[in-house]
Order: structure tokens, then C-alpha cells, then sequence
């Protein structure tokens, strides 16, 4: 069937051809040491995208391509655009962490340093959109249905956030939770960095351990194919995660690899690979990814 799509999808759209099925997206990874974006190609290679970061932690591209970095000791919001220009998109951030776009185009970002969620528009403006959240807040994700989850680390928990804003706790008895990305059938996907492992939770709500054998996992981010990459910061590589589990080495060469962003496919074959899964969900406005920063090896966890 995943061949099938692939096919039908290559000779109408006569934008894509691919012998069996979708191959990984290239994606951006915020590499804390370096000061750097890197942009690690299908096949694993690792490049220098944008220099000059102070701290970059979470990344989100918005539709136009222009990718989005928390500089978390600026208390800032870089701007890179599709060619690599880098410019100051937001100030008066706390430590800015992880990052997420809505339907609408507005930026979020988790501020380590007051426990709060800004919201910052397309014209760069901030205002405070929850706060009072008591504990280190660090990844951030969208479900299509327009709620907000972001992972505690010092609770263990991922809470959910409404459109209207009301605020409650959707799973619980996570181990040092960072960062989050969902997939294309509404399983949401949680780094726990102190078990080294990679949690799934259903749209049910049923939680599992979906991948074991990481290494001091961040930032997580998900393919169309449904494949997981996960930065490792205990030994600096990033690893694929199919959808059965199975974890293997993808890509190496980083310094500190944390936050994790995927380049989006077309927007056609998206289009079409989703209606024929007969997954309705919002367009691609933007993509979020992320994971957490750390100032010993790894991150900022206050409970540790």
C-alpha cells in the first residue's frame, strides 16, 4: 500500500519519484557546543547551516521555509532564512527553549526560566500566553485539533493546553520528559532523557515504551514514513527509530545535538499522502521540533 501511494503520488504530481517508498526528510538539529544549526541530509550527512548562535535550543520552520531557533542566553528568537540569513526575530524571552507554530502562524516558546509559554506573532510581538506552570518546561507540540502539549520535566508529566487555555495534566510517570513531536495518526512520541527511552502515547491516552537503548534522548522529530530521529546528548549522534522500535545509529559528528527539526516534503505529496491515509489535519503551515538544553552534558532539569 505504502509503495502504491508513493507510485500514484509520482505520476500525478510529477514532482516525485522514489523506487519503493518516502525516503527521510533532511532536517535541522540545534548543536549547543558548535553555537550552530546543522542540516544532516537523507542519507546522514551533517553540514553547518547557520554559525553564530549563542545557545540555540528549540527550532520550528514556518511555511516559508524560514527556520526559527531559541537563543536561550539572549533571551531571543533567531530568524534564519531558506538561504541562511541570520537575523533577531523576538527579545524579552526567559530562556526560550522549545518551539511551536499554530495553525495561525504564531510562534510558541517554552521559557525555561519563568516556567511560562510565550506567544509571539508573525510580526515578532510577545506576550505571555500561560504561565504559573510550576516546573522546567521544555518541549512543545501541536495536535490538530489546535491543543498545546509540553513536556515537565521536574513532574514527570505532559500537560495539554486548549485553544480556550484551560490546562491539564495528559499523562503522567514520565521519566525526565524533553521533547515531543505527534504523528500523522495523532500518537504523540516523548523523550525521556533520565530512562534513555522513547514513550508513545496513543490519542486514547494508553502509554507504552515504544524504543529502549537511547542515549540521553532530546529532541525528537517524525517523518512521513513515521520514522522517529532522536538526538542523543550523551554520545552526541542522532538515531532512527522505525515504527516498529527498532533503533539504529543514523547520523554522527554532532557536538551537543539537541533540538530537531524535519525539512517538510513537498506540499502536494503531503497533501496527498495524508488524504489517502484518510488523516484530516491542519496544512503545513509550520513545523515544530525540539528537545532540551543542558549545562552539564545534557540539560537544565531542575530535579536532577
Amino acid at each position: 500500500m505504502r509503495q502504491f501511494r508513493s507510485l500514484i503520488s509520482a505520476i500525478a504530481l510529477f514532482n516525485f519519484v522514489l523506487p519503493s517508498a518516502i525516503m527521510a526528510s533532511p532536517f535541522y538539529v540545534s548543536d549547543r557546543d558548535t553555537h550552530s544549526v546543522l542540516k544532516v541530509a537523507s542519507d546522514g550527512t551533517v553540514s553547518t547551516f547557520s554559525t553564530g548562535i549563542s545557545v540555540p535550543l528549540g527550532l520550528a520552520l514556518d511555511g516559508s521555509g524560514n527556520l526559527y531557533v531559541g537563543n536561550y542566553d539572549t533571551n531571543s528568537i533567531n530568524k534564519i532564512s531558506s538561504t541562511g540569513a541570520l537575523t533577531t526575530f523576538a527579545t524579552g524571552l526567559t530562556g526560550p527553549d522549545g518551539l511551536a507554530f499554530d495553525g495561525a502562524g504564531n510562534l510558541y516558546a517554552a521559557n525555561y526560566n519563568t516556567s511560562t509559554i510565550s506567544k509571539v506573532t508573525l510580526a515578532g510581538n510577545v506576550t505571555t500566553f500561560a504561565n504559573g506552570l510550576d516546573g522546567t518546561i521544555h518541549g512543545l507540540a501541536f495536535d490538530r485539533d489546535g491543543n498545546l502539549y509540553f513536556g515537565n520535566c521536574n513532574h514527570g508529566t505532559v500537560s495539554r493546553i486548549t485553544p480556550a487555555g484551560a490546562i491539564s495534566t495528559f499523562a503522567s510517570g514520565l521519566s525526565s520528559p524533553e521533547d515531543l513531536a505527534f504523528d500523522r495518526l495523532g500518537n504523540l512520541y516523548v523523550s525521556n532523557y533520565s530512562a534513555n527511552t522513547i514513550t508513545k502515547i496513543t490519542s486514547a491516552g494508553t502509554i507504552a515504551t515504544f524504543a529502549t537503548g537511547l542515549s540521553g534522548p532530546e529532541g525528537i522529530a517524525v517523518d512521513a514514513e513515521g520514522d522517529l530521529y532522536v538526538s542523543n546528548t550523551s554520545n552526541n549522534t542522532i538515531s532512527k527509530v522505525t515504527p516498529t522500535g527498532t533503533v539504529s545509529t543514523f547520523a554522527t559528528g554532532f557536538a551537543v545535538p539537541l533540538f530537531i527539526v524535519d525539512v517538510p516534503e513537498p506540499v502536494s505529496l503531503w497533501l496527498f499522502v495524508f488524504s489517502t491515509a484518510g488523516v484530516l489535519r491542519r496544512p503545513r503551515a509550520a513545523r515544530n521540533k525540539g528537545a532540551v538544553l543542558t549545562r552539564n552534558a545534557g540539560r537544565f532539569c531542575l530535579s536532577e
